[in-house]
């Protein structure tokens, strides 16, 4: 009972919580950081982008063989 009153008494406080934070004071970005932002993550999300293809070299001539396959079955 004492631990829970002890505990209590902890989370009452005499200002809210979002009126200390305005207190405390806003995060300041500098100006030129921003761009400096923008091209790392411009470099990490897109250099890579042409390492891989959506389709393999190979992937028509595998669709030619299997179209000649389905026009040459007699059924």
């Amino acid at each position: 009972m004492l631990n829970s009153i002890a505990t209590l008494s902890c989370l009452e406080s005499s200002t809210p919580i979002r009126s200390r934070a305005a207190e405390e004071g806003s995060i300041q970005i500098p100006l030129w950081s921003v761009p400096l932002i923008l091209v790392v993550l411009y470099v990490c999300l897109f250099s890579g982008l042409g390492a891989f293809g959506l389709v393999g070299p190979d992937e028509p001539r595998y669709a030619a063989i299997a179209r000649a396959m389905v026009e040459t079955t007699t059924g």
